[in-house]
């Protein structure tokens, strides 16, 4: 289902989602709908029969899930008059229990009930086995559902779009106009999917809203994208929060701020001619580009795969993380004996004030880091001056 979730990001997605999520609903309470079994049958014979009472679907369901549509999507999307909101709502009702009553009079009950039971069944394997992206029985069955499905769907939506675009203005007639036909465009695309899907042709990481080749390439730049989103967001900004934090959390005065400020730029000057090397880019966008595409095919981080990837990423950071430590270390050094015992008194304060009763924090030594409960220091990776004056 990663494509139908990528596709509910997009421009025209994001004013449909709402569809995909009500319709959806619209085919659970069809699903259990009452039947007329036999009431009387041994216990053992029951439990391998469904249950004989459902929910059904009601004018009141139609309204709240209309009025979330309307007052969640449509309203800011197309910038809808107040006044008009409630009017567009009973609309949008009308509409879904028109598709209710068209798709229970198709008798579509029985299929969506097995849609949800291998849905439920691919989901608990996918969490066992770590299998990403839709498994071939569930996209069988949703194409077996679904797809006859769609021209009623398809009326529905048309239905409310003559319903709702007179009420907007001639601008946003426009957009609406310019967005129902891409969505069109879209459940054009779905329904061939679903005609594909429902013959055993399934496309285990494709979106089926678009082309198979398509959505392949689009999943593919939309990883390197992020990969190469990682290797240009600078991690200094962390180094100079960092910075800040100790110059109020020490009180610095004006001659330690610089000696601080003097160490950053220091810190970044060296980092810096480690992240413009084109060799060391290379590896980490290579990296980073396996990891992003791993995730998009719902392979978790407890797959050996993301171990070794991760592995091989904190190998190649190693030399930025070292300098970063440096850095904090020769911070915390600039401070004196005097101001991180200052420092620390203000800490265990606060923390007594919250009722925290344990062992007190104790300043430690510039370049070492206290235990979990601030005891003992631990060695630091580096020597730095102990005590400044």
């Amino acid at each position: 289902m990663d494509g139908v979730m990528r596709f509910t990001g997009s421009r025209v997605g994001r004013a449909f989602r709402a569809w995909a999520l009500t319709v959806l609903a619209v085919f659970v309470a069809l699903a259990v709908e009452a039947s007329a079994q036999e009431p009387d049958r041994p216990t053992a014979e029951r439990t391998e029969q469904p249950t004989e009472q459902g929910i059904r679907f009601t004018p009141g369901m139609a309204r709240a899930m209309a009025d979330f549509y309307v007052q969640r999507v449509f309203q800011p999307h197309f910038e809808l008059d107040e006044a008009k909101v409630d009017e567009a709502g009973e609309h949008v009702a009308r509409r879904l229990m028109q598709l209710a009553h068209r798709l229970d009079e198709q008798g579509h009950g029985p299929g969506i009930e097995k849609m949800v039971e291998q849905m439920m069944k691919s989901q608990a394997e996918g969490g066992e086995a770590g299998r990403g992206g839709m498994p071939p029985e569930l996209g069988r069955a949703m194409g077996e559902t679904l797809g006859p499905m769609m021209p009623t769907v398809r009326q529905m939506m048309r239905g409310v779009a003559q319903d709702l675009r007179p009420m907007l203005s001639p601008r946003q007639q426009l957009k609406f106009a310019a967005e129902m036909m891409a969505a069109e465009t879209a459940m054009e695309a779905f329904e061939k999917t679903m005609d594909r899907w429902a013959s055993g042709d399934v496309d285990t990481f494709g979106d089926p809203f678009t082309d198979p080749g398509e959505a392949r390439s689009r999943a593919l730049e939309r990883a390197r994208q992020r990969a190469q989103g990682e290797i240009d967001r600078s991690s200094f900004d962390q180094w100079k929060r960092y910075v800040e934090e100790a110059k109020g959390f020490y009180e610095f005065d004006d001659a330690q701020a610089a000696a601080a400020d003097s160490l950053l730029r220091e810190a970044i000057d060296r980092a810096t001619q480690i992240v413009e090397d084109p060799a060391y880019r290379d590896r980490i966008h290579a990296n980073r580009l396996l990891f992003h595409l791993l995730g998009m095919m719902d392979i978790n981080r407890t797959h050996p795969l993301h171990y070794d990837l991760e592995q091989g990423y904190e190998r190649q950071v190693d030399p930025i993380q070292r300098i970063e430590e440096e850095l904090r270390r020769k911070v915390d050094g600039v401070a004196t004996r005097g101001q991180r015992q200052a420092a620390m008194a203000r800490i265990t304060e606060h923390l007594a004030e919250v009722g925290y009763t344990e062992e007190p924090l104790e300043p430690q030594p510039a370049g070492q880091e206290p235990d979990a409960r601030g005891g003992a220091p631990a060695p630091a990776a580096k020597e730095t001056n102990e005590d400044n004056p």
